[in-house]
């Protein structure tokens, strides 16, 4: 009996856990998006099957709008659940499941959202009122719009960019169109852009004839410019040759609505006032300066390079009266009539202003030179070797100034022993650009040379000298040979040749057998004469007499 009891307990308990396990929920998903706009319908929700219920299970889906707070839904017992009414706020969704034996369990919460639409304003740059042609900019701008959303654009005109620019060709309304990922919509107010069209306004001057080579007048404006966006207008003057429409450029730095030239005129020449308003040009009328010619004045100089201090008549045509000017300092003696005289003592320039009988003005300028002789440069400086022929001293520039003529230059040459040329002695007959010499240097036979030069219309005949070069004597070397150990020497045996210089020092030796060693060694078979040349640092060189050394075969 005992044993009985205890095995029906046994399987009545294995029976009860079996009928009392735990339900284990689905999850809620949605066809489309979980996120909606206001007033449309989200998509049919749906609940996967719940695990672990005895004998079936039973559902029952709920809703809040507080994610806290649940009421069933009537009628929605399946695995599916379609709301057909529009949604304008958040709304949250749970399924209770159960068996009629275990814990109901429910799902975790399903958000399906709503988003407000943002508020959706157009700016326009840069503004709303343009010229015809110009265009603006417009902008669509999004206010309390959710994070991390993104948005497409519809204008009015069709177009999709933002920004977008329009160019109405008359005043037009516009609208734009925001939609962001969730297919949801908003829609501007309409911006009218105003088409105003642009004016250039008016100017004027007082005088519009003027001298060749004169500044125009002031222009000023009667009228301002007009139109367009009725503000921020830009000036730029603009001057042409060419004609009363065409032709025309920018003038630099001349951007107000007045404008005083500044640049001298010499033909016909037009000016207009250009605006730009919004990027779109419109012209002013044109102003139109007509030029009187400058009287034609000339000037000439006889004669036109004089000495220090010679006298030169400037003459003058061409206008009705003259003024005389010059850079240098009280050389005219008269400074109003068309002819006066001067006397320059250095270059000088004159210049004489010339006015017509209709007040237009011109000069002309001649220049009156003072003959300034320079003697040019000489090259030709050397070491020369006594018993040597010094080379031809040259011209490296030649004489130049004074009348201008090498006709007119007539050359001297001096040679002295000092570098001053104190003591100088003219060398007679010498009269070119350069000095040959023929006679071999001498021992103490440096000089300096130098060439003088004059020119013949110097009536004072004045020599220019050029600076000195000097041809430097060099003594030549003495050298001797010597033989060691001795002259006389058997057959087969060797001799030093030994040689020694005095002079300038720097030597280099030369044997007459062309040895270049010194000492140096030699093994004659014969008996032979050795010399040796020996060569100083400035290339002279001298050759000593023969040494002999005599071969006398040895006798056993």
């Amino acid at each position: 009996m005992v044993n009985w009891c205890r095995n029906f307990l046994w399987v009545l308990a294995f029976t009860s856990l079996e009928v009392l396990g735990q339900i284990t929920p689905g999850t809620i998903s949605i066809s489309g998006n979980q996120t909606i706009c206001p007033e449309t319908v989200h998509g049919t929700l749906t609940v996967t099957p719940a695990s672990g219920c005895t004998g079936g299970c039973s559902y029952q889906w709920m809703s809040s709008s507080d994610g806290t707070n649940f009421s069933n839904i009537t009628s929605a017992n399946g695995l599916s659940y379609t709301n057909g009414a529009n949604i304008s706020a958040n709304i949250y969704y749970k399924v209770s499941i159960s068996d009629g034996v275990n814990p109901t369990v429910e799902t975790n919460a399903f958000l399906v959202s709503v988003h407000e639409l943002p508020t959706v304003t157009i700016s326009a740059t840069p503004g709303l009122t343009i010229p015809s042609g110009a265009s603006v900019s417009l902008s669509a701008l999004l206010s309390n719009a959710p994070a991390n959303y993104t948005y497409t654009f519809v204008w009015s005109n069709s177009a999709t960019a933002n920004p977008t620019t329009v160019t109405p060709t008359a005043t037009t309304n516009y609208t734009v169109t925001a939609t962001d990922q969730y297919t949801c919509s908003a829609t501007s107010t309409a911006v009218t852009v105003t088409v105003d069209p642009l004016v250039g306004g008016v100017i004027a001057t007082t005088d519009a004839t003027i001298c060749s080579g004169s500044v125009p007048t002031a222009l000023t404006s009667t009228s301002a410019a007009s139109g367009g966006t009725g503000s921020n207008y830009t000036y730029q003057w603009q001057k042409s040759t060419t004609s009363i429409s065409t032709g025309f450029t920018d003038i630099t730095g001349a951007d107000q609505a007045t404008y005083t030239p500044v640049q001298a005129i010499t033909q016909q020449t037009y000016f207009r006032r250009k605006v730009t308003n919004a990027g779109i040009t419109e012209n002013s009328n044109v102003i139109t300066y007509s030029v009187d010619p400058l009287p034609t004045v000339t000037v000439t100089a006889s004669p036109s390079t004089v000495p220090s201090g010679g006298t030169t008549t400037l003459s003058a045509t061409g206008a009705s009266t003259y003024a005389w000017t010059e850079t240098g300092s009280s050389t005219l003696n008269a400074t109003s009539t068309n002819s006066v005289t001067a006397n320059p003592t250095a270059q000088t320039t004159y210049t004489v202003t010339g006015t017509d009988a209709n007040g237009c003005v011109n000069t002309a300028t001649t220049t009156v030179n003072i003959a300034a002789l320079n003697a040019g440069t000489i090259s030709g400086a050397q070491d020369v070797c006594v018993g040597a022929t010094p080379t031809t001293i040259t011209s490296t520039t030649a004489a130049s100034g004074g009348s201008g003529s090498s006709g007119n230059y007539i050359y001297s040459w001096q040679s002295s022993a000092n570098a001053d040329f104190t003591s100088a002695t003219t060398l007679n007959g010498e009269t070119g650009t350069t000095l040959s010499f023929s006679a071999a240097m001498q021992a103490g036979g440096t000089l300096y040379y130098r060439r003088g030069v004059r020119d013949n219309t110097d009536p004072n005949n004045t020599v220019v000298w050029t600076t000195g070069v000097l041809k430097t004597a060099r003594a030549l070397p003495t050298v001797t040979a010597s033989a060691n150990p001795s002259t006389n020497i058997p057959a087969g045996a060797s001799v030093t040749l030994t040689a020694s210089a005095t002079g300038s020092g720097g030597y280099s030796f030369t044997w007459n057998n062309n040895a270049t060693a010194n000492p140096t060694t030699v093994t004659p078979t014969a008996t032979t004469n050795y010399t040796v040349t020996a060569t100083d640092q400035y290339t002279c060189s001298a050759t000593s007499t023969a040494v002999t050394v005599t071969v006398d075969p040895l006798v056993g």
